[in-house]
């Protein structure tokens, strides 16, 4: 059994906002673990959500936007589609402009 991570705790670990964090889910960028199941219940997160929380809001503080983030999952998920893309997995290089 793995441990997870509520909202409120990711949101304190990683140091971003509840609408960032519910965007991301939606944007495809990082969705938990664990999805809500209804009214009530609570997205849960693993660790190796946690680093690519982590991740993504680096490659945002460095002025990437979070469309070229998107775009380049997207390429990843497309030409790698049996490495079960996660965020987490991957080095990134970045000028602040273009990921490579």
């Amino acid at each position: 059994m793995s441990f997870t991570f509520g909202r409120k705790a990711v949101m304190s670990l990683v140091g971003i906002s509840k609408m960032q964090l519910d965007h991301w889910d939606r944007a495809g960028i990082v969705r938990p673990t664990k999805a809500a199941a209804g009214k009530g219940s609570r997205r849960e997160y693993d660790f190796r959500d946690l680093v690519a929380l982590k991740v993504a809001k680096r490659l945002r503080d460095e002025g990437v936007s979070l469309q070229k983030v998107r775009k380049a999952l997207s390429y990843l998920r497309k030409n790698f589609p049996e490495k079960g893309i996660h965020l987490s997995e991957f080095r990134f290089l970045t000028d602040g402009v273009t990921i490579q």
